[in-house]
């Protein structure tokens, strides 16, 4: 664990190892009493075959600013939060329908399988869809099993201002779902970029259990609950990968052991 929270200082964490795969496995990796749950961040590149209808058949596209966005025929805009057909919002009816209790000509995919980048399936077939969730600007926490919609919003500020109908900022009213619990032999592995690791340390500051963050940034502002280790790569785009890429092998020589 790092010392109490600093809100004023910006903390530089250069010396912090990286995830050896390889090599020898990180003590904090090795406590054999604890459960594993992995939480990566979303993606903007999405698979095209999971979208959530208007009753009357239309599509959905859920952004940030429903207001803001173009004209797409075909295509109906809508926060998750706004008020649905029905009267219920989008997000209660995406959640309904994962109870298999909606009615709604649509066909959602799980979330692992929403997302182009193969790490989240991997992931889910290496540790089981009940210890990976993911991340989602547009949806908060959830199980990487749970059925999501398409969607395309994000946490960071895109540069054409033409674009910012998909840009979450901080202020902006989301419902988030939370479908993250912790015991206090639980693990919590974060792995995403800075702008979706205020929102973990938000979602879980009061989680029980061990948490580690993990992050590729020159500086970080250290959250008092969570312990931070910097993962050194080259690769500075998609970066979360690459240490999804180790946690799996790490995984797979046998070096955490003691997960279930």
């Amino acid at each position: 664990m790092l010392g109490q929270k600093d809100k004023n200082a910006t903390t530089r964490l250069a010396s912090a190892a990286r995830l050896p795969a390889i090599r020898a496995a990180e003590g904090g990796f090795r406590e054999k009493h604890l459960a594993l749950k992995i939480v990566i961040q979303c993606a903007g590149r999405k698979n095209d075959w999971s979208y959530f209808r208007a009753d009357d058949g239309t599509r959905l596209e859920f952004v940030a600013r429903p207001g803001n966005a173009p004209q797409t025929r075909g295509i109906r805009y809508a926060h998750p939060d706004d008020a649905s057909d029905n009267g219920l919002t989008w997000r209660q009816r995406v959640s309904d329908f994962n109870r298999n209790k909606g009615t709604s000509p649509s066909s959602l995919e799980p979330a692992f399988r929403l997302y182009r980048a193969r790490q989240y399936e991997q992931l889910v077939d290496e540790f089981g869809a009940s210890q990976i969730f993911v991340l989602s600007a547009g949806w908060g926490l959830v199980r990487s099993d749970f059925l999501l919609p398409h969607y395309n919003i994000t946490f960071q500020k895109p540069a054409n201002r033409a674009e910012w109908y998909i840009w979450r900022r901080r202020r902006d009213r989301f419902d988030d779902f939370h479908q993250l619990a912790a015991s206090a032999g639980d693990h919590v592995i974060f792995i995403g970029g800075s702008n979706y690791r205020y929102y973990f340390e938000t979602f879980c500051a009061d989680l029980n259990g061990m948490k580690t963050v993990y992050y590729n940034s020159d500086t970080i502002s250290p959250h008092a609950s969570c312990q931070y280790k910097r993962f050194e790569t080259k690769r500075k785009q998609n970066w979360h990968y690459s240490c999804a890429d180790e946690l799996i092998e790490l995984h797979r020589r046998h070096a955490m052991q003691g997960y279930r």
